[in-house]
């Protein structure tokens, strides 16, 4: 039988970005990456062959770092949505008591 290859991924968390933005990152991604990237994931890859696990980030981090803290701005987006005419006619009478309930 033939033997599978496997290939592990990394949690990365880049520089000046929240840890909402952490990805899983495959080896040869990283070594396809800058140099600054190749270095970090080799000295880790060398940090777990010699079994020294001190010094490397716990992968559980505080949770409050995925937590959003405000909200800053809005934009206003167009969309189009197809219906059908009787999804039409139901929007309009819908938007006509909301205009009536706010007092438009």
């Amino acid at each position: 039988t033939g033997q599978g290859h496997v290939e592990y991924e990394y949690l990365i968390k880049y520089k000046g970005v929240s840890y909402m933005h952490l990805e899983w990152k495959a080896g040869s991604e990283l070594e396809s990456m800058n140099k600054s990237a190749k270095t970090l994931y080799r000295r880790f890859l060398k940090k777990l062959d010699a079994g020294n696990e001190e010094g490397l980030e716990d992968p559980e981090f505080d949770q409050s770092f995925i937590q959003a803290q405000k909200v800053v701005d809005e934009q206003e987006h167009e969309i189009e949505v197809e219906m059908s005419d009787a999804e039409f006619i139901q929007w309009e009478k819908d938007e006509k008591q909301r205009r009536l309930e706010e007092g438009e």
